[in-house]
């Protein structure tokens, strides 16, 4: 098989990334989270799912349960894109939400922050 027959062959696999799922602890605090303090807009909902328009993905919340739970620390983060990631962040600190690092700027030029949703997955606010 050509590299280009093969290329060809792995662009039909899938298309572009459309989804994430975090696991949540406690769905409706989450919910409160991402829609009231962050401003996701909510998209559909049920009983232990919703999912949260974030521009060019669906952000979806599953509520923890007897197969699946929270688990911030398994490598998972979100990267969010903000116009101002000072600003972004002093306002959602005044909104109650946990800064985890400051504004700062890392050796090839962006500016970014990390702040926790509640269960303490990071999400990073960075400047566009």
């Amino acid at each position: 098989m050509t590299d280009a027959a093969a290329a060809g062959r792995r662009q039909a696999m899938i298309g572009r990334l459309g989804m994430v799922m975090l696991v949540v602890g406690d769905l409706r605090r989450s919910l409160h989270f991402y829609r009231d303090l962050l401003g996701l807009e909510l998209r559909a909902s049920a009983e232990r799912w919703v999912e949260l328009d974030a521009g060019n993905i669906l952000l979806s919340l599953h509520a923890a349960g007897e197969d699946v739970g929270p688990n911030a620390t398994s490598g998972c983060s979100l990267g969010v894109y903000v116009d101002d990631v000072e600003h972004t962040t002093a306002v959602l600190k005044e909104r109650g939400a946990c800064v985890r690092r400051e504004p700062f700027r890392i050796e090839f030029g962006n500016v970014f922050s990390v702040i926790l949703d509640p269960d303490g997955y990071r999400i990073q606010l960075l400047e566009s």
